[in-house]
């Protein structure tokens, strides 16, 4: 699910950068700095998922205490969802993985040292 949902987001910035790096470097610098781009976005997407399971190990401490809290939980995850995908917010977070340009530009920015890396947790995080 997680591949389906977040591959087309991840998909124009990624295959530009990509681009990028195979047009300027070559061998094993280039597989290096692919794969800093690449680990870059799954270090954000798990320091996410670290946050994640945190909340729900709280959250699961809570529900054993107190029955009802679970419904209230799951009415307030819902409601979340439902801001972020009515909210501004998402149109701000497509914006940016849907304009690869814009992107490039900005990440050109970037001092060099473990840029890739820092790139792909940029986009990671968006």
């Amino acid at each position: 699910m997680m591949a389906a949902m977040m591959l087309p987001s991840l998909a124009p910035v990624a295959l530009t950068w990509v681009q990028a790096i195979n047009r300027s470097t070559a061998g094993r610098v280039r597989a290096l700095r692919i794969t800093e781009f690449i680990g870059g976005y799954l270090l954000a997407w798990a320091g996410f998922g670290v946050l994640v399971y945190a909340a729900l190990a709280a959250s699961g401490h809570l529900v054993n205490s107190h029955p009802d809290a679970g419904r209230w939980i799951g009415a307030g995850a819902f409601l979340l969802a439902g801001v972020q995908q009515f909210g501004p917010l998402k149109r701000v977070c497509l914006r940016h993985c849907r304009s690869p340009m814009f992107q490039l530009l900005r990440y050109a920015r970037f001092r060099p040292w473990a840029k890739d890396l820092r790139v792909g947790a940029h986009h990671g995080l968006y």
